[in-house]
């Protein structure tokens, strides 16, 4: 059995229990004295107020009423957090005031809850399912287990809602108990949950249940299955593995599974792993997995379970000279002072917002962000936050970094990643339109398309140019219209485009080729059939048609025509010249073959006869006698024809004859 101390101070006539001034034994489920504590908070000493269980429901007996203890330091800057504790198997609640005036002290409202506790878990031989069982019967006290006796009243639920709705009922308002309840109910979310052995594994369940502002367990969960680890049971469920503590000592039989527990299944190991509080100091590089290693003050580590956080078994400080060191109200200083502060205002944990991610604003290449606000918890108020770095923030991620800073000077830090889109397309504007004719003698025209330009909310931008016909953009341009994309392309993929035209025009006529004024014989009395070439080609569509009026190959009256000839493209382009033809008449043909013969060279008696005829058939022709005329010719042909092969060659012969004849059916003869 395990020794209780009590004392009783009197300050300002009022009743006040404390510890430290005189021993008294009592068995774990004695009935508490009779009497109605009090509690001052005039009086700066930090004094329990206990209070019996039955009195805050007269359903609570039996069995379990040793008194609940209650503290509150009138001196200390309030958490408006509540510190419960659970004592472990066959404890009470008065072997924990060491623990509980240094949470006092801390700011916090404290209660050491009396409670079911009067057995070890072993009673369920590592079952795991009897195990849970028995957790959860004694926190509710519905009955699962024929193992324990507990029933609603006696559950840590009623026993703690009635304990806190009694303290609401016959405390001061402005001691603020009233914030610990929510619709009749312990508001699970102010409160700090605590156990020692038993009911640090008691703690774990209801943190599972629950979301607590934390859980600090000493030596604890001790549960286990068959195989000797952590049951299904111990496993995170309300409350995130970022608010969970403890505190073993290594000579614990059961430390193991108890490192066990927190390194798996409650996730204690994600921020570091255990250190040895009496080897290094607070803040133990940030692990929530505390080791001890000290002499309990028994001097014997056969009390290293219960030495963690039990009075009579935890380490004390001591002078130089041997004697216990003392607080300045006389009670001892536990050598686990620190590593308990650590536990209860360890560095506030921060979760940040969820990452974002947005649009950069209009016209920017960056954005002003709602960064949203961070959860913390824990950590000696006030807790205060900051973001860096500060908006606005730039395009692609950044990632900020939340820090959260609490009166003793603790940091926390967490990530938040802000992406910032950049979805605004550039702007783009096209060089002007540009309108041409082709290049001289070209089917293209060289063409200066000039350059576009881009702007974009951020810089970056390339530009492109693409034809409509899969040419270089300086290449000749045909005729027609060529559209030309010029497409920005930003840092970020995103695009923009402006069109470009290109407007080439054929304003080059044919080059038309006519032939020169000629002459020719006519051969009736009505002229004779003309035949020329004319011909045109462009610079565009190569050979083009001629059309000639009149015809090649048609009959042209005697005397001079004018032939107009004239071609067009297919842009509309035309162009005409003219020539003349003359159809010589009889006279002139005559003329014409006078000269002839005297070019033959003919002997001068021949050609003086041929002369004499074809002047006589000029003179008669002239005038109109064409009966003359005829008659005139036919005597030189049939001269000629006298003569040929003799005075006349063959082939002049023949030349005169042809000419002669002609010159007759240009007469009618």
């Amino acid at each position: 059995m395990l020794r209780v101390i009590r004392c009783t101070l009197v300050a300002a006539s009022i009743t006040l229990t404390g510890v430290g001034c005189h021993d008294a034994t009592s068995p774990p489920n004695a009935s508490p004295r009779n009497t109605r504590p009090t509690m001052s908070l005039e009086d700066n000493s930090l004094t329990a107020l206990e209070v019996p269980p039955h009195e805050t429901d007269p359903a609570i007996a039996g069995q379990w009423l040793n008194n609940h203890f209650v503290w509150l330091d009138p001196t200390a800057d309030r958490r408006q957090k509540l510190f419960v504790h659970l004592p472990g198997t066959n404890n009470v609640p008065a072997q924990f005031t060491l623990l509980a005036k240094e949470a006092a002290r801390l700011g916090y409202h404290v209660i050491v809850l009396m409670y079911p506790n009067t057995w070890a878990i072993n009673i369920c031989s590592n079952d795991p399912i009897c195990e849970e069982n028995v957790r959860l019967e004694v926190i509710d006290g519905i009955d699962r287990s024929n193992l324990i006796p507990v029933t609603p009243e006696h559950g840590i639920y009623n026993r703690l809602t009635k304990l806190l709705q009694y303290l609401v009922d016959r405390r001061l308002p402005d001691e603020g108990w009233s914030q610990f309840l929510e619709n009749g109910e312990p508001a699970w979310s102010k409160i700090v949950m605590s156990g020692h052995s038993f009911g640090g594994s008691e703690a774990t369940m209801l943190a599972k249940l629950h979301r607590m502002d934390r859980v600090t367990l000493f030596a604890s969960p001790r549960d286990a299955n068959t195989a000797g680890l952590p049951p299904a049971w111990v496993a995170l469920g309300e409350t995130p593995g970022e608010r969970y503590y403890g505190l073993v000592h290594t000579r614990d039989p059961l430390s193991a599974l108890t490192l066990a527990s927190w390194r798996g299944p409650l996730g204690m190991l994600q921020f570091g792993t255990e250190a040895r509080e009496d080897l290094s100091a607070s803040p133990y590089g940030g692990t929530h997995m505390l080791l001890t290693e000290r002499l309990p003050s028994t001097g014997s580590f056969a009390n290293a379970h219960g030495s963690v956080s039990v009075d009579e078994l935890t380490p004390l400080k001591k002078n130089t000279d041997g004697t216990p060191a003392l607080n300045p109200d006389g009670t001892p200083i536990p050598l686990l002072i620190d590593a308990w502060r650590y536990l209860l205002e360890a560095p506030p944990t921060i979760a940040p917002p969820a990452d974002l991610r947005v649009s950069a604003d209009p016209g920017r290449c960056d954005a002003q962000v709602d960064l949203g606000a961070p959860t913390t918890t824990g950590g000696t108020p006030p807790v205060t936050v900051a973001a860096s770095p500060p908006g606005p923030y730039g395009v692609g991620t950044t990632t900020v970094t939340w820090t959260a800073t609490d009166g003793a000077g603790n940091t926390a830090r967490a990530p938040q990643r802000v992406t910032v889109q950049d979805q605004q397309p550039p702007t783009v504007t096209a060089p002007q339109d540009v309108s041409t004719a082709t290049d001289p003698g070209q089917a293209t025209a060289s063409v200066n398309t000039g350059s576009a330009t881009a702007t974009d909310n951020c810089p970056g931008v390339t530009v492109v140019a693409a034809r409509n016909d899969g040419q270089a953009l300086t290449a000749a341009y045909p005729v027609g219209q060529t559209h030309i994309t010029w497409t920005g392309t930003d840092a970020s993929g995103n695009t923009a485009a402006a069109i470009q035209t290109v407007t080439v025009v054929d304003q080059e006529p044919p080059a038309l080729t006519v032939p020169a004024d000629f002459a020719v014989n006519a051969t009736s009395p009505s002229g004779a059939v003309v035949s020329y070439v004319a011909s045109a080609t462009d610079n565009v569509a190569g050979v083009v048609p001629v059309s000639c009026g009149p015809v090649a190959g048609s009959g042209f009256a005697i005397g001079t025509t004018r032939v107009t000839c004239m071609a067009a493209d297919p842009s509309g382009n035309r162009a005409s010249a003219t020539f003349h033809v003359t159809v010589l008449d009889a006279p002139a043909q005559l003329g014409n073959l006078d000269e002839s013969v005297a070019g033959l060279g003919l002997p001068s008696g021949i050609a003086t006869s041929l002369t004499a005829k074809l002047n006589a058939a000029l003179a008669a022709a002239s005038v109109g006698d064409v009966v003359t005329a005829c008659t005139k010719l036919q005597d030189l042909i049939n001269e000629t024809r006298a003569q040929a092969g003799k005075m006349i060659p063959m082939t002049d012969a023949t030349l005169l004859v042809t000419e002669a004849e002609r010159i007759r059916a240009v007469l009618g003869c």
